[in-house]
């Protein structure tokens, strides 16, 4: 996972303006756009549908029906109250969090997250590779590229911004100038 921490003090959190701003995201499934622009991509779609089979698994391991009630909130528009049916159920649920679940690791979790990361892989290509073994070192590697990739795409664009003020000025820079003889680093937007 590709996040940057924010330090506050000595304790370190992390918020979507610096986690996940520069993360390459699939083409054409970027933050940019308005969901309503995706909706019927295949790709949005599997793995919209892939990613809420996880969680109606994940919530109903954490929620079973035989140990909680839902009751409806009194304030319109906010979630049911989850309690629990008996003190029973109270002293069992607290076991059941997300790291207990994770660290089971029973085999419907893993076959829901494996199903995911593929619909997730073949959105950005890579399907066969990913079906064929790829390592978590080739994802990081391949996500790497693409942000290197649409960095330099981006300050291209930014140039060619700059070179409707002044024409002249930017077509006298060669890549290798603009860059100072490396590749460009991956975008960081403040």
């Amino acid at each position: 996972m590709w996040w940057a921490p924010f330090t506050e003090g000595n304790a370190s959190s992390y918020c979507p303006t610096t986690t996940f701003q520069t993360f390459p995201f699939p083409e054409g499934l970027t933050p940019d756009l308005p969901a309503a622009a995706y909706a019927a991509d295949p790709r949005a779609i599997k793995i919209a549908t892939a990613a809420a089979r996880l969680n109606d698994l994940r919530e109903n391991w954490l929620n079973p029906a035989d140990l909680v009630k839902r009751v409806p909130e009194v304030v319109p528009g906010y979630p049911d109250r989850l309690l629990p049916v008996s003190p029973e159920a109270e002293k069992t649920l607290k076991t059941r969090t997300l790291t207990n679940l994770y660290n089971q690791k029973p085999a419907w979790l893993t076959h829901a997250r494996k199903a995911l990361d593929e619909a997730v892989a073949e959105a950005y290509g890579w399907g066969g590779d990913w079906r064929a073994g790829m390592s978590d070192d080739d994802i990081l590697v391949r996500l790497f590229r693409l942000n290197q990739a649409r960095a330099a795409a981006q300050k291209w664009r930014w140039t060619g911004i700059a070179a409707l003020d002044n024409p002249g000025a930017i077509a006298r820079i060669t890549p290798t100038q603009w860059w100072g003889g490396r590749h460009p680093a991956p975008v960081h937007r403040r």
